[in-house]
């Protein structure tokens, strides 16, 4: 399962979405009690998110719109653990710019408001008034999504202040969050938090200058996340949007 787990994040990783699909429906996985190496559920949402941001991109809207709505419903035969899904406002956000795009504005502006409902319940997103960097990526993608989908809504929030904040990221602080990474043994069990505490900074700045419109700069951002962090897919998703 690991090693077929592996060859499948590969595969999403550089694209080959059709055959990561094969791949994951054509296995019955076995899932332990407790941590698994390979996360079934969320390479399911990642290679559909990628898979549907590939059609946006092409201008195939309904095309899109189905592989992200797949993306957070995964067969059965993944036995996909329960609970919330890293990247559901970033489904949910995508889901609205897709119905957008296909001149369905009410349906847009509800998937829009799941992402507010999403992200609301969180205690643990940084103000905009600079008290603390980010601890992880998680919560710099709530902040961005939450910002950018206040622009759409057109409501008058601090979004742009979070997208500065995330933009200033002290990369000192973040980076110092964790300075003992564990037995290097056991990082396969951690793979969802194993990411180089360096490229976490350089990803939440990404978003910042992202959210802001300066594309130049958050590409040096993301291409540096993913140079110290060579696996890291969010960065990559986020390098191929620019």
């Amino acid at each position: 399962d690991e090693a077929l787990g592996d060859l499948i994040n590969l595969k999403i990783f550089v694209g080959k979405t059709d055959e990561a699909i094969q791949l994951l429906k054509g296995r019955t996985f076995t899932i332990a009690e407790g941590s698994n190496a390979f996360n079934t559920g969320q390479a399911w949402t990642d290679v559909h998110l990628v898979r549907g941001l590939k059609f946006f991109g092409m201008k195939k809207y309904s095309e899109a719109l189905s592989n992200l709505q797949m993306a957070l419903t995964p067969p059965e035969n993944l036995k996909a653990q329960p609970g919330r899904n890293s990247r559901q406002a970033q489904i949910s956000y995508w889901i609205g710019c897709s119905y957008e795009a296909l001149r369905q504005k009410d349906k847009a502006t509800q998937s829009w408001k799941e992402v507010v409902t999403i992200t609301s319940s969180r205690t643990d997103k940084p103000n905009a008034d600079g008290g603390r960097g980010f601890l992880n990526a998680f919560q710099a993608e709530q902040c961005y999504y939450i910002a950018l989908v206040q622009k759409k809504l057109g409501i008058a929030d601090k979004g742009e202040a979070v997208l500065k904040e995330l933009a200033a990221t002290n990369t000192t602080e973040v980076s110092n969050q964790s300075d003992n990474p564990g037995d290097p043994q056991f990082v396969a069990a951690r793979r969802l938090s194993s990411h180089d505490n360096s490229a976490i900074p350089h990803y939440s700045a990404g978003l910042g200058y992202a959210g802001l419109g300066n594309k130049s700069k958050a590409r040096e951002e993301f291409t540096a996340a993913l140079a110290a962090s060579p696996d890291f897919l969010s960065a990559k998703i986020a390098l191929d949007l620019l």
